[in-house]
């Protein structure tokens, strides 16, 4: 039968959580670093997809996990292994029970995302001393893994930092799950093994005449 590690025990009755290992553990006179097991942790974790087309054309793999244990996890690097596949490293904050963490697993190479401007029109009329600029974008998720995965998709509305420029006529295809305020924009997809879908959003922009507009996009 395979062996099971044995931890230590957990004594968490005072201010503080205190670890009694099983027995006693030795450690060489040598001045190096050793380590010993003090628990072995089970937890679920939910796994879905993010990607922020806006920034980089690739879609993240990530975990959710929540610290059902009675043990509460310090903060300190950990090793993130996705199967028997070495992730990479990550600093953990402070974990009590309870509390829940995201941990990024990497780019998913079987997801695809691309975002691409389809519309970017100034018009020529000026309506008093402000010029429209209509602006569109679509963003094509596409799933090629053989599983079904949910996909949280964020992108944003360009806000002004300036009286005279404003940003209107916000329309999004569907509508978002969530818009703040700061023009952030989240939707949050499903998508069955060989599935796409096409999100969408437009806005327009009126500024002043021979204004130079910067930090627009694309």
């Amino acid at each position: 039968a395979p062996l099971a590690e044995s931890g230590a025990l957990l004594d968490s009755t005072g201010p503080a959580s205190v670890y009694r290992p099983p027995r006693p553990i030795p450690v060489p006179a040598d001045g190096d670093p050793h380590r010993a097991t003090v628990a072995v942790i089970d937890l679920d974790a939910v796994l879905d997809h993010l990607t922020v087309p806006k920034i980089t054309p690739e879609v993240y793999l990530r975990a959710t996990v929540t610290n059902t244990s009675p043990h509460t996890l310090l903060p300190g690097r950990a090793s993130i292994f996705h199967g028997q596949d070495f992730v990479g490293t990550t600093e953990l904050e402070l974990l009590p029970p309870g509390a829940e963490i995201e941990l990024h697993l990497g780019v998913d190479n079987r997801m695809r995302v691309e975002r691409e401007l389809v519309r970017r029109s100034t018009g020529r009329r000026v309506v008093g001393n402000a010029r429209r600029t209509d602006v569109a974008y679509q963003i094509t998720v596409g799933n090629h893994s053989p599983l079904r995965t949910k996909v949280t998709v964020r992108d944003q509305v360009p806000v002004s930092r300036h009286d005279s420029i404003v940003i209107r006529d916000v329309t999004a295809d569907p509508a978002p799950a969530e818009q703040t305020d700061l023009g952030l924009l989240t939707w949050k997809i499903e998508l069955e093994p060989g599935e796409s879908r096409r999100l969408g959003f437009s806005f327009r922009m009126e500024s002043p005449r021979g204004a130079e507009v910067t930090g627009l996009g694309d």
